[in-house]
């Protein structure tokens, strides 16, 4: 969560005497380096995680698995049938 913080300037008016002017900053930006930084994390893991699932489909389609225990394939038919779990980070 951003701390909310706030900007001062004073202004010397021609009596002599200072102004204050107090304004809330609603919100801290990062440098825009960072910003770069986690836009490309961001971009990299979600295009990491779509080839990943493309080459676990392929790999699954071309496997050939002897079940020796009918609860296991059971468990492994109710997996596939879930949807994928994705998780916005």
């Amino acid at each position: 969560m951003l701390a909310s913080a706030s900007s001062s300037c004073s202004l010397l008016v021609p009596s002599g005497d200072v102004v204050l002017n107090r304004r809330p900053l609603s919100v801290i930006r990062p440098p825009s380096w960072v910003s770069r930084e986690q836009i490309s994390d961001r971009v990299f893991t979600g295009k990491r995680k779509e080839q990943l699932q493309k080459y676990l489909e392929k790999m699954r389609a071309q496997a050939i698995i002897e079940w020796k225990n009918a609860d296991v394939k059971k468990a492994y038919d109710q997996g596939l049938a879930q949807p994928h779990a994705t998780t916005g980070s």
